[in-house]
């Protein structure tokens, strides 16, 4: 199944912006993500934080330059609550991740670094895939590599589901004392709310998809 819009293929070339926009925002999110395994592995030394901000601060800038745009364009490739759902969860992503960066620092973690870190490998995972569905969501090419692609980034975010559930259950196990738990479960459900999120959004481009093939 191909062309899933003809309206896509007939649009000039600053009207399909928002995928270019899609694309780098869902770089910034993978980038993040690698910085945090950056942290995770370094255990928090000679780490340069004035990274993970500015990814912050250009996931922030580009959500705003898709809304803006959004606002000044009368014909959209796809619908504009779809857009505007994109660039949020987009940002919301990042946003987490920032989130579980700057806390492990806060929390002073880094000793409890290696309990994270395979969660961690999984949102690199999805955050990779992701910019490979929204890629193949802008050239407009086989349905069945964006089905593949969703049900990829799925079957990412059921290991992590399991993952947080194995964390959860060794967190509670009578071995920490309460203000580690707490710690530890609200950097758990940053990780785990940033992987629900990047599945939220490769559910969401196959229904744009299907809805205008």
């Amino acid at each position: 199944m191909k062309n899933f819009n003809l309206l896509t293929l007939i649009l000039p070339a600053e009207e399909k912006i928002f995928y270019d926009l899609f694309e780098q925002s869902s770089q910034l999110c993978h980038e993040s993500a690698l910085e945090l395994q950056r942290l995770i592995k370094n255990k928090g030394e000679n780490v340069k934080q004035g990274k993970i901000r500015e990814l912050r601060q250009k996931s922030n800038a580009l959500s705003k330059e898709i809304i803006e745009r959004l606002n000044k364009t009368f014909v959209t490739p796809i619908d504009r609550e779809d857009i505007q759902f994109i660039a949020s969860k987009l940002n919301r992503i990042n946003r987490k991740i920032t989130k579980t960066y700057t806390n492990l620092g806060i929390y002073n973690l880094h000793e409890y670094s290696y309990k994270i870190e395979k969660h961690v490998e999984l949102l690199i995972e999805a955050t990779k895939e992701l910019g490979n569905i929204l890629s193949e969501m802008k050239n407009i090419t086989d349905l069945r590599k964006i089905i593949s692609s969703s049900e990829r980034i799925n079957n990412i975010e059921n290991k992590g589901d399991e993952l947080f559930v194995h964390n959860l259950e060794k967190l509670f196990s009578g071995k920490y004392d309460a203000l580690t738990v707490i710690k530890l479960k609200d950097i758990y459900n940053s990780i785990e709310s940033a992987l629900n999120t990047c599945s939220d959004i490769s559910d969401e481009v196959v229904r744009i998809v299907l809805k205008n093939n």
